[in-house]
């Protein structure tokens, strides 16, 4: 009986990571299982470190930590598919708001957790645009995050690698 509870626990378990935490590939309108890595920001080339307060900030990515690791799903190049990033630690997901700030909060579903994957050229460093607000992840000189819109999507400092 045990055995059966577990296996229908890890069902549903597995349905609702894959449902909010599904990885994307580079493909164009696809989506994986689940997955976990660092996000670098390919200008600074540093990766956004969440501390269990909820703030962010840049930080070097060696060495790898859970305060630098980030489950992701969603897909790529496609404008109805979003994506949650979730820390791995406390349940807190990226969000912003339309002042432009990032930060974590406890993962809620609401669209300023939501966040589109773009990928503008076959091997190119991501986008990430906001749902809710429509403005893009960009990593600011002094080491923290915030969001602006539209302006230079060739800027590095609007560009992301993930793993």
């Amino acid at each position: 009986m045990k055995l059966k509870k577990a296996g229908r626990a890890a069902m549903v378990a597995t349905a609702l990571c894959t449902m909010l935490f599904g990885a994307a590939t580079a493909g164009a309108g696809t989506a994986a299982a689940a997955a976990t890595g660092r996000l670098a920001n390919y200008g600074a080339q540093q990766c956004i470190v969440s501390e269990l307060s909820g703030n962010i900030h840049a930080g070097p990515c060696l060495p790898v930590t859970r305060l630098k690791q980030w489950i992701w799903s969603g897909k790529v190049n496609d404008a109805g598919g979003t994506t949650f990033v979730n820390n791995g630690i406390g349940n807190k997901c990226l969000d912003s708001n339309t002042s432009g700030h990032v930060y974590t909060i406890t993962c809620n579903g609401s669209d300023n957790q939501r966040w589109v994957v773009i990928r503008r050229a076959a091997g190119s460093a991501f986008l990430l645009q906001n749902l809710e607000t429509r403005r893009y992840l960009l990593q600011n000189s002094n080491g923290l995050y915030s969001t602006q819109s539209e302006q230079d999507l060739n800027s590095r400092v609007l560009r992301w690698t993930i793993g």
